[in-house]
């Protein structure tokens, strides 16, 4: 029996990125060797079966990457994901489960993938000049510029289906929702990375236009990959998905204490930065 899993994590947690390399710590290293261990208790048929939807690169989070693995069994064992989850480290957690045809693929049969990027400013931004620039690059065109060099890929064409701008609720900044079948590397980020200069006015909408048609020289640099999250990947209805509500909750209360640290750390640097404030004003004052 063949099992897709939605797999979460948390993607700057010394991860280098999901794909398996030589010498360095990745998350496909990791789940491979959970995998391993999980053979006995929950009958897995080795790793040879094991495909993903796609690679992310370091510092990216996913909560919807989706990987394929096998069963000797014809029926789901006890607790499945819960036993899963018992040989990963904090920060990875399988999610959800659903009973796939051999020939599912995770990767080519994804439908729609969304993806969202987090983005915060002390500066104030041009929202309206933002939308426009999403309208231009919504959809089908070579992305060639918004990619970074040296991928393997058959068309730099690819078809953005909706790009949405949200202003943020607690911080002053945008979350870009970003949707189409597939991306080319570093899309996502060099795409927020235009919207935004667009936003502090240091590009304008015959920039966007000359990238699109492939005569601006210079590629828009991509945003830091720690805002990326790959938030959804759909598939066809026929794919049941099934989650165990123990594993939910434990990821709240393990994302909770994540939170926690979090602004205990915002706290503290927000303090020293008024502090350092003070002794500045104290300088010029004495000057």
């Amino acid at each position: 029996m063949f099992i897709a899993l939605k797999l979460a994590y948390i993607g700057s947690y010394s991860y280098s990125g999901f794909q398996k390399q030589k010498d360095v710590v990745t998350i496909e290293e990791i789940i491979l060797k959970s995998l391993k261990k999980a053979e006995k208790s929950i009958e897995i048929i080795g790793t040879n079966s094991f495909e993903y939807a796609g690679r992310t690169d370091k510092g990216v989070h996913a909560w919807d990457q989706t990987i394929k693995i096998q069963l000797k069994s014809d029926s789901i064992p006890n607790r499945f994901l819960y036993r899963l989850n018992a040989f990963l480290p904090k920060g990875i957690y399988f999610w959800s489960y659903a009973m796939v045809p051999k020939n599912f693929s995770p990767r080519h049969d994804a439908i729609m993938r969304h993806y969202s990027y987090f983005f915060s400013s002390k500066n104030k931004l041009d929202y309206k000049k933002i939308l426009e620039g999403a309208k231009l690059l919504t959809g089908r065109h070579d992305f060639i510029l918004f990619s970074k060099s040296g991928s393997n890929v058959k068309s730099t064409y690819k078809t953005i289906n909706k790009i949405d701008v949200f202003p943020l609720e607690h911080f002053y900044g945008f979350q870009f929702k970003i949707s189409a079948k597939s991306f080319l590397w570093q899309m996502v980020r060099r795409i927020a990375g235009h919207l935004i200069e667009l936003g502090e006015g240091k590009a304008d909408f015959s920039d966007t236009l000359s990238l699109l048609e492939g005569k601006y020289g210079e590629k828009p640099e991509p945003l830091p990959p720690d805002g990326l999250i790959l938030e959804k990947i759909e598939y066809h209805e026929y794919i049941r998905w099934k989650i165990e509500k123990p594993i939910f909750l434990k990821m709240k209360n393990d994302f909770q204490k994540q939170l926690d640290s979090y602004i205990q750390k915002f706290n503290v640097i927000t303090y020293f930065n008024k502090i350092q404030e003070e002794k500045m004003n104290q300088l010029s004052n004495n000057n």
